[in-house]
């Protein structure tokens, strides 16, 4: 959430990173600002007059050669692998622009996976990368069953309408808290349904099918399996089950 923050401040950060872990560090720039109005103005202290493209290009700046710029300790040859993160054709075409590999958020705009994927490689210039590399990131919730998997992602989705209804984002309740669905309030439960319909939801076979469709739809490279289950053991499960399916 780069307009939260100075580039400065972020590239000492990362170029920190970069340093103790080579080749470990990804570095994810988004514009999104992922909190509450008020948060915002503190954050921002005046910067909203900086167009995001700029930003990125301070920042980027830092891992060079410092000559002729101000040198940010130890960012200076520690640069990690940025990703240009987005839910718009506008920050494919941005991505595509500054070369940078592409992360598009499925899970936030499920119907503008193909068309900001394609804006992104149709505008893609080599930079950082000689060919674009567009990442598909999504809710992914597997278990034995869909009955199952339904169960596992409530606690989450039901965080999300929680936190719709008072505007502020409180921890996910845990699975012994989520009341019957039967209990809810229609539009609540309809909210739900809508949710998790964004998902990969299912058994592993069924989770199969869904991500290859998505992936060949979406014309993506790579996925991003966000599994959003506060149950640790399910969540490692979600991921076992995944990656066995997908190997198959």
């Amino acid at each position: 959430m780069l307009p939260n923050h100075s580039p400065v401040a972020v590239a000492e950060q990362f170029g920190t990173l970069e340093a103790l872990f080579p080749g470990r560090i990804d570095l994810g720039l988004g514009r999104a600002s992922g909190s509450d109005p008020a948060l915002i103005q503190r954050l921002h202290h005046g910067r909203d007059d900086v167009p995001f493209e700029s930003q990125i290009e301070e920042l980027e700046s830092y891992f060079d050669d410092p000559a002729g710029r101000p040198v940010v300790v130890p960012a200076a040859g520690n640069r990690p692998a940025s990703y240009l993160l987005g839910a718009s054709p506008d920050s494919g075409r941005i991505a595509g622009k500054l070369g940078l590999p592409y992360a598009f958020a499925h899970h936030i705009a499920p119907d503008a996976a193909s068309d900001s994927i394609a804006a992104y490689r149709a505008s893609f210039v080599p930079g950082r990368r000689e060919l674009p590399w567009a990442i598909l990131a999504t809710r992914v919730v597997i278990a034995d069953t869909l009955e199952a998997a339904r169960d596992a992602a409530l606690p989450s989705v039901l965080g999300q309408v929680m936190a719709r209804l008072n505007g502020r984002s409180d921890p996910f309740p845990r699975d012994e808290d989520v009341p019957p669905l039967a209990s809810l309030p229609r539009n609540v439960r309809a909210f739900i349904e809508d949710r998790l319909a964004a998902h990969v939801l299912g058994d592993p076979a069924s989770a199969r099918a869904q991500v290859q469709h998505l992936m060949t739809n979406a014309g993506a490279d790579e996925l991003m399996a966000l599994t959003m289950i506060p149950d640790m053991r399910k969540r490692h499960r979600s991921f076992e089950l995944l990656a066995a399916a997908l190997q198959n």
